[in-house]
Order: C-alpha cells, then structure tokens, then sequence
C-alpha cells in the first residue's frame, strides 16, 4: 500500500496527460473539457479514496494548515464517510464505483450547503453547470483513482 505523499504525487503526474489524451481524443480538440478532465484528476488530490479513513491523515492535517484552517470543513466533512464506508472498502476504493460514491457524497454537500446558504440569506443562486462538463471532471477523478488504486496492489 502507498503512502498519502506516493498517492498525491501520482495524482498530481496523471493530471496533465489524463488533459492531454482527452484533447488529442476529442474530434473537435475542444481544450474546454481536456482541462475540465486535467482538473478532475487534480481535484483527486482533495477528493481521493483514502476519505475512507476514519481520522485525519497526513495531507489534511497538511490541508487545514495550508489553509490556515480554512478548510478544516472539508476534512471534517468526511469524517462520517469514514466511518461508514471501512478503509479500502470495494465501495471507496474501486475505480468508477468509488469516485461515483465520492462525487455523490460531495452533491449532498453541496446541496445541503446550497440550501442553507440561499434560506439564511434570503438570496437566489442560479447554478448553470453542463453535463457534459460534469461527465469530462468524472473522467479526469477517475483516472486519478485509477491511479490510486494500482499504486495500492489492487488492479
């Protein structure tokens, strides 16, 4: 199994090819969604299958001080994901079926804040997001957890 600082740097090296490939692959070259898809794989970095750990890790000890705090939100949020899903779980850990949980798990993040932003405030957000831009962040979070995942012995 590897280490937080192994599976953070391969996250962090896939980011440009996993960009590169989905723009030499699309038939238009569209650069939108190949650094849609690079910033998916990057976004493994906060995102990543280790959430299923049921304390804090090396790297979001490392987050909440970069952030001078600020995203101690962030860590604390997975907190119940940790202990609902056990580490290395098929449901965290597996390609695809695991970035799907996450991604999942962030929507209702998103939403119940959403909700209690736009109800405290009195305010209306329009939120205008593409699917297909969805589907391209998808693409590049999986590749990042592709990576992951062999980096850990599991293909």
């Amino acid at each position: 199994m590897a280490s937080g600082r192994t599976h953070a740097l391969i996250t962090a090296t896939l980011a440009m090819p996993t960009a590169a490939t989905v723009g030499l692959l699309l038939s238009q070259g569209d650069v939108k969604l190949a650094l849609i898809a690079g910033m998916g794989g990057l976004s493994g970095l906060l995102l990543h299958p280790d959430q299923d750990l049921d304390h804090l890790d090396f790297y979001e000890h490392r987050i909440i001080k970069w952030s001078w705090g600020l995203l101690a939100f962030w860590v604390g949020w997975w907190i119940p994901y940790g202990r609902l899903i056990p580490h290395r779980h098929w449901l965290s850990h597996t390609p695809f079926i695991g970035t799907i949980g996450r991604v999942m798990y962030l929507v209702v993040y998103l939403v119940i804040h959403y909700l209690v932003l736009t109800e405290g405030l009195h305010i209306r957000i329009e939120i205008q997001i593409e699917l297909i831009s969805i589907i391209y962040w998808v693409i590049g979070l999986s590749i990042a957890d592709i990576g992951h995942w062999l980096a850990d012995g599991m293909p």
